[in-house]
């Protein structure tokens, strides 16, 4: 979930902590998933980050202290041909509207979403699903582009030019240990921001191979994509 439109970070961190994410990983994937709790899938989190756990009542004080106007609409705009959404964001409606916000879901067919993500005046958030975001720490760099303003709906992700360069000098690191260090830190200021959210990480399509224990799978996504020949075995 993007929320960076909401400028004010308790508005932000509210949300995170209103949603019953293992509640609808149970009711609506049959418990098929995992939890990430505010961490983007395939970033380690940072020895002193600080989690979002569900907690209405924290997630309550934090909306009364922000500068939200209640008397708003929280707009939020999603593809209904995400699998299970049209499931789980009446729940996401009812723990927001639990804690205080007035929301209004906007679930647009493909097309109709894909427009309306360029017009940023009339959403607040967006819910994103899917995307190879859990192959490597690399694939969420693009989301981070802290320069680009076109099309209209990257101004709506982070201008903190701190967590694009983290990306930019991790793919110059080639020490691995070094290199998960520099995610680490990444991490740790994505989480400050609550400018995304990850909830949670469904598995019920994931699929793996025995054949390919041992491999090293190279960190940069489109070399695991386009550059199967140059996989090796580790030692």
């Amino acid at each position: 979930m993007n929320l960076l439109t909401l400028t004010d970070v308790k508005t932000r961190q509210a949300i995170a902590m209103a949603v019953d994410a293992q509640g609808i990983i149970d009711s609506v994937y049959g418990g098929a998933g995992h939890i990430n709790r505010g961490v983007l899938p395939g970033m380690p989190a940072a020895d002193d980050q600080p989690f979002i756990d569900y907690d209405p009542a924290k997630a309550k004080e934090l909306l009364d202290a922000s500068t939200w106007d209640k008397s708003k609409p929280l707009r939020i705009v999603f593809d209904k041909s995400f699998a299970g959404v049209e499931q789980w964001t009446p729940i996401l409606q009812q723990n927001l509207e639990d804690i205080g916000f007035k929301v209004e879901l906007m679930g647009l067919d493909t097309t109709a979403a894909i427009e309306m993500y360029d017009k940023i005046d009339q959403f607040d958030v967006t819910i994103a699903q899917g995307g190879a975001q859990g192959v490597s720490p690399f694939a969420s760099q693009i989301y981070f582009s802290c320069k680009q303003t076109e099309p209209a709906h990257f101004k709506t992700y982070s201008r903190n030019c701190a967590i694009d360069e983290g990306f930019v000098n991790a793919r110059k690191e080639i020490d691995d240990a070094k290199r998960t260090e520099i995610f680490k830190s990444v991490s740790k200021l994505i989480g400050d921001e609550v400018e995304k959210v990850s909830w949670w990480t469904t598995n019920a399509l994931s699929a793996k191979t025995k054949r390919l224990d041992g491999v090293k799978i190279p960190p940069n996504t489109r070399e695991f994509i386009v550059g199967v020949q140059n996989w090796v075995l580790n030692p």
